[in-house]
């Protein structure tokens, strides 16, 4: 009984840890598709930044993103979240270095921090990904500034694909592993 009590415990704790602290990019503001398919050239393209922030309130945010494919685009300027009192790197998203602070403590579920329209060169296949922000400094994990002040690793839910189908990454695990933290 005991250990299924702590193993329990412990799923709920991992379903918890999972589900704060996250960036994803998204289609829509209903955060419904991260790839878009049949896409031609000249259509345009909208992309958001989604976060999702820890349980003690989102800051800031510092974050890089990486373009791969042979696809091609021109970025319009994102369009900033009301409530965004100091986006930095404007020109960064979504090809480069990005970051930002809000109005004050945000701790409500997923909000999206900026969309950016891509107005499309070509109609081959192009992915987008959150990286580390490339600096200077450079740094070891995309990351969240919480309201107390304290520097976290921000988790990447997903990559955002154009004319290509993405996949979620999931982390390879199983249920005697998760058991044997416990025992």
């Amino acid at each position: 009984m005991k250990k299924v009590l702590l193993l329990g415990l412990a799923l709920l704790f991992v379903s918890s840890a999972v589900s704060a602290q996250q960036f994803a990019l998204y289609n829509d503001e209903a955060r419904t598709t991260f790839s878009v398919l049949g896409v031609e050239m000249m259509d345009l393209v909208r992309v958001y930044l989604f976060c999702n922030p820890p349980a003690d309130g989102l800051q800031c945010i510092e974050l890089g993103m990486l373009v791969e494919g042979e696809g091609s685009f021109n970025p319009f300027q994102p369009v900033y979240h009301g409530d965004v009192a100091q986006p930095v790197l404007a020109a960064g998203f979504p090809t480069g270095d990005t970051g930002g602070c809000w109005n004050g403590c945000y701790s409500e579920d997923w909000v999206y921090f900026c969309y950016a329209d891509l107005f499309m060169m070509n109609d081959l296949s192009v992915q987008l990904s959150i990286v580390p922000f490339q600096g200077p400094p450079v740094q070891a994990w995309p990351k969240m500034l919480t309201c107390p002040g304290a520097e976290v690793e921000a988790y990447v839910l997903n990559n955002f694909c154009i004319n290509m189908e993405c996949e979620v990454s999931v982390e390879e695990s199983s249920w005697g592993a998760i058991k044997n933290l416990y025992e």
